[in-house]
């Protein structure tokens, strides 16, 4: 399969459901046990081009392509070695799930019941300067078993099997903050009761 073409793909549906913006955010795919296609940096999301996505090894080492990598490469590579069943890692500033992020939660799972039902366990962790060692110790204690991350005042990790399956978690995971946010604003948000 061509990694390359599917992560222009799904970057392409990431910027016209407004789930990225400009050049923010990195996205990967897993290529083998010891190497990761990834964005390079600085590369505007919605008109990637193949020479854009480069093949990186786990540490750090360009195999293929002649941009710089992008500076977060570090939380991708821990990822796909703690996580031998993550395939895909997408990491984006969704202003709905971002906010949510930037006030020191994840989302509540008592107002939507899809939240529990597709997004499943969820995490959160302490904030730590983007592209930093400390950024990627702050995943400490988090990976397992959970495939969506809330980064303090910066963005949204998603992980998955696949890309398709992480870009479908991404696209749920704003669209439930936003309606969340929306109802909250309306005031009297009804929560699901304890069955």
């Amino acid at each position: 399969m061509n990694y390359r073409s599917r992560i222009i793909e799904i970057c392409a549906r990431l910027e016209r459901r407004k789930l990225v913006s400009g050049t923010d955010g990195n996205i990967s795919h897993r290529a083998d046990d010891n190497s990761m296609y990834v964005t390079a940096t600085g590369t505007n999301k919605g008109y990637l081009t193949e020479e854009q996505i480069l093949l990186q090894s786990f540490d750090g080492k360009i195999l293929e392509g002649n941009l710089r990598s992008t500076r977060e490469a570090g939380f991708h590579t821990r990822i796909y070695k703690e996580r031998p069943d993550i395939n895909a890692v997408i990491h984006t500033h969704p202003p709905y799930a971002t906010a949510f992020a930037c006030c020191g939660q994840v989302l509540p799972t008592n107002i939507l019941t899809e939240v529990s039902a597709v997004l499943g366990k969820m995490a959160f962790a302490p904030y730590a300067p983007p592209g930093s060692a400390e950024l990627v110790a702050s995943l400490d204690g988090l990976l397992e078993g959970c495939n969506i991350i809330f980064l303090s005042n910066h963005g949204i990790i998603v992980m998955g099997e696949t890309l398709e399956i992480a870009y479908n978690h991404m696209d749920a995971l704003e669209n439930a903050a936003k309606t969340i946010v929306m109802a909250r604003s309306m005031g009297g948000v009804q929560v699901i009761p304890d069955l």
